[in-house]
């Protein structure tokens, strides 16, 4: 009898043990959806990186060939610039410019065409100053990875980017810097050339991304190739602004 009751009491002993494993959650959870934290201050201590900052030995080891090798990349010389160039003007000098290296590329990618390039001047960030241009330069005019795209347009997106066009006071030209509308007047329907930052709707403009044939080439690329093949026809790039 006596064996009886100590297993009747073990058995509620456990029971007991384990019904508080099983309260002792929820109760927790009760508890802490009750409960609100509300955040009374935020500390944030800025990192300022300057040249104060000793610089690793190991660190710089590690990145010296590349910077040599960088280094001289950017101090190689392309051409001779007769003229400064700048975006001013409803056709530049410098719209000119890289107008014409997108549709040298383009040449290449695409087939020869006659080519209409729109253009934001806000991604062209510096003028090209008289003188020999360098590597360098070409990245201080272009340092976005943007890409040369494609795109079958017709009167459609005339209409549709007309305002836009004239509001952000875009430069559009063809090749040589001659009028766009030249081109675009000869057939409904024309070839566009554009950055993939204005297909992906930058600065406003609607362009149907699923006609846009977006490459992997980058436009700065396209400027420093277009110059180099300047080069071999002439040591003097002169581009006379309309």
């Amino acid at each position: 009898m006596r064996n009886y009751f100590c297993h009747v009491k073990n058995k509620r002993r456990a029971y007991s043990a384990n019904l508080g494993i099983l309260i002792l959650p929820m109760v927790f959870l009760f508890c802490t959806c009750k409960t609100q934290i509300q955040i009374k201050e935020i500390k944030n201590k800025p990192n300022v990186i300057n040249k104060e900052i000793e610089a690793s030995e190991k660190f710089v080891g590690i990145i010296q060939p590349y910077r040599k090798e960088l280094k001289k990349h950017l101090s190689d010389t392309l051409i001779y610039n007769k003229v400064i160039l700048d975006k001013k003007g409803k056709r530049p000098g410098l719209g000119i410019l890289v107008a014409d290296a997108m549709m040298f590329v383009a040449d290449s990618i695409f087939g020869k065409h006659d080519y209409v390039v729109w253009m934001n001047r806000g991604g062209l960030r510096t003028e090209l100053p008289k003188g020999y241009l360098t590597v360098e330069k070409i990245f201080e005019l272009m340092p976005f990875d943007n890409t040369v795209c494609l795109v079958e347009a017709d009167e459609n997106i005339l209409r549709e980017n007309e305002e836009i066009l004239k509001q952000k006071d875009f430069i559009v030209c063809s090749r040589g810097g001659v009028s766009a509308e030249d081109v675009i007047n000869k057939k409904k329907a024309f070839r566009l050339l554009v950055s993939d930052f204005l297909v992906n709707g930058g600065d406003g403009l609607k362009i149907n991304s699923d006609k846009a044939q977006c490459r992997n080439y980058l436009v700065r690329d396209a400027i420093i190739r277009y110059l180099k093949h300047k080069r071999k026809q002439t040591d003097t790039l002169y581009i006379e602004q309309p």
